[in-house]
């Protein structure tokens, strides 16, 4: 499995996609500028938001919140993935939690770049860093059950996105790196299966 595809599959979680798709047309210069907004069109056709007259339109309500989600459970996966080095108890779920962050690292930009470079959040969100800090407070004793118990909803939800964004994302491009990251996102699920008592 490629480094960005488990990228991907560890990084989407915790969060659905249960954004509308809308589009809102931006409008090409005649002239002046014509090689900028040519540029332009080509982050368009990334994002799947050409028209068929080839003009380029901002990106999808649907792709800004998958951007949005993926990289905020990016940001969870690899801050939850340290903390598990060290409080966990159980060397399999730190090799786990090893294995986590170097796929990240790895494999860093792997969404911009199937996206066309749509803003990133860069901190997490009161509802991740809620997660966060429960593994924080957690006592070093009962970590690894509240790791793992994360990590299957996670993935559960990680899962039920893709399926939903592969469903309803706005070009062929993007649907097929969804589908593409469903296979390793199911197989995050097995090892995190295979982790748990």
């Amino acid at each position: 499995m490629s480094a960005k595809l488990f990228l991907m599959a560890l990084g989407l979680g915790l969060v659905g996609l249960g954004v509308s798709q809308a589009k809102a047309p931006q409008r090409d210069a005649p002239h002046k500028g014509h090689d900028r907004d040519r540029s332009r069109n080509r982050s368009a056709i990334a994002d799947g938001t050409e028209t068929e007259d080839g003009a380029a339109e901002a990106p999808s309500l649907l792709t800004e919140a998958f951007v949005r989600d993926a990289t905020m459970a990016e940001i969870y996966d690899v801050q939850a993935a340290r903390i598990a080095l060290n409080k966990g108890q159980n060397a399999e779920l730190r090799a786990f939690a090893a294995q986590v962050i170097k796929d990240h690292n790895d494999a860093a930009g792997a969404l911009k770049d199937a996206t066309g470079g749509l803003p990133e959040p860069k901190a997490l969100d009161r509802e991740h860093q809620g997660l966060i800090d429960r593994l924080n407070e957690i006592s070093e004793h009962d970590f690894d059950a509240l790791y793992l118990e994360q990590q299957a909803k996670g993935q559960e939800a990680a899962e039920a996105a893709f399926v939903k964004f592969s469903g309803e994302a706005p070009n062929e491009a993007l649907r097929a790196f969804a589908d593409k990251l469903l296979t390793a996102i199911r197989h995050r699920q097995d090892a995190v299966r295979a982790l748990m008592p």
